[in-house]
């Protein structure tokens, strides 16, 4: 939303990486074969909003009143207190990013990594995750909330988004594996607490993930946790939640833990990855 991006750029400015960033105020489709131009409220910046609903909806799916009250708008109202915002892929033949981004490549000729994707985006994230698909393998860790109960507010079917996220967390010859993110606690944010993947256990397959609050609680499961958690929140989500974040790592990050040595949870350490909350 235009609000949003104008504090993201402030905050890019204040860290001064404005050369480091490029900022894209579209929307991301799987498919740009139907896909139009979507108005979204000028100055507004709700952390709830999707393409299906540009002024936020509820964790369960249903839009909020600013949203019907900004889709009763007519088409010459809302281009006024609007802007229209256009799609975009992620995939390899995307103009606004293969050049910059995706066919970048190392030193060696080799296809630069995506060292983390985080999606956050209500509901949509089978869509964005299906637009990305192409970029799958080179992706090193991701970060994502899923709401499996809004996936139709998105066309997406049940069956259709567990089958896209078996398909993410399979990862070939290198998997991912997935850490529960439970929100923080009081004691959490006082004591700046940090999750660190290479201290963590794996547990074992048919260990069953608990929802908790507080970062002691946080899990590493297999990849294939996902899938499960996804079908139990969409059975339960009273009890399993509305949405629920993860962090999903490939198996040979841990083996770099190995060969570097566990580190801290203080963060001392030569880990590759430590969340810092």
């Amino acid at each position: 939303q235009p609000g949003c991006l104008n504090l993201i750029r402030c905050h890019i400015e204040l860290n001064n990486m404005t050369t480091r960033v490029r900022l894209l105020n579209r929307y991301v489709t799987s498919s740009l074969e139907h896909a139009l131009r979507i108005a979204v409220p000028r100055d507004s910046c709700n952390v709830m909003a999707s393409p299906s609903a540009v002024v936020g909806r509820w964790p369960h799916g249903l839009v909020n009143k600013a949203t019907r009250l900004f889709m009763r708008q007519s088409a010459e109202e809302r281009s006024t207190s609007g802007l229209l915002v256009s799609p975009m892929s992620l995939s390899l033949d995307e103009p606004a990013l293969s050049e910059e981004l995706l066919l970048r490549s190392t030193a060696g000729g080799d296809p630069r990594p995506v060292s983390v994707l985080k999606i956050d985006t209500e509901g949509f994230e089978v869509r964005v995750l299906e637009s990305a698909r192409s970029l799958w393998p080179r992706v090193r860790a991701l970060l994502m909330e899923i709401q499996p109960c809004a996936w139709k507010f998105a066309n997406v079917s049940a069956e259709q988004g567990l089958r896209t996220l078996s398909d993410l967390v399979d990862g070939g010859g290198d998997p991912f594996l997935m850490i529960t993110l439970p929100h923080a606690g009081k004691i959490d944010k006082l004591a700046n607490a940090t999750i660190d993947p290479c201290a963590m256990p794996l547990m074992d397959v048919s260990e069953q993930i608990q929802i908790r609050n507080g970062l002691a609680t946080a899990r590493m499961h297999p990849g294939s946790a996902l899938v499960d958690l996804a079908q139990r929140m969409l059975r339960n989500p009273r009890r399993m939640g509305w949405f629920n974040e993860v962090f999903l790592i490939r198996r040979s990050n841990l083996e770099r833990c190995a060969k570097r040595g566990a580190t801290s949870s203080s963060g001392r350490g030569k880990g590759p990855t430590i969340l810092s909350l």
